[in-house]
């Protein structure tokens, strides 16, 4: 990935861990206020609303496609367990 885009996505939330940027279908919206961070896939049409948090730093979070993830709620990933938000929920 570019450094601008790099720079543009920590200044919007997306936060680089372990030397992963989260990446971001065009058609997807992230609100302000959130945060992204680590091993996480948020597929199109998809929607992240204010002051949401994902956290791929412990294991691997997908959403799914045109799906819509709520104001202020909190994804994180366990040790053993992989985060799946099905498509169209």
């Amino acid at each position: 990935m570019d450094t601008a885009k790099s720079n543009d996505r920590k200044l919007n939330g997306f936060i680089p861990y372990r030397g992963q940027i989260p990446p971001l279908h065009p058609s997807v919206f992230v609100a302000e206020g959130v945060k992204i961070i680590g091993d996480v896939e948020i597929e199109e049409k998809s929607s992240i609303w204010f002051n949401t948090v994902v956290r791929g730093d412990v294991n691997y979070i997908c959403i799914g496609v045109c799906t819509n993830v709520q104001d202020n709620s909190v994804l994180y990933g366990q040790r053993r367990l992989h985060r799946f938000i099905s498509a169209r929920v």
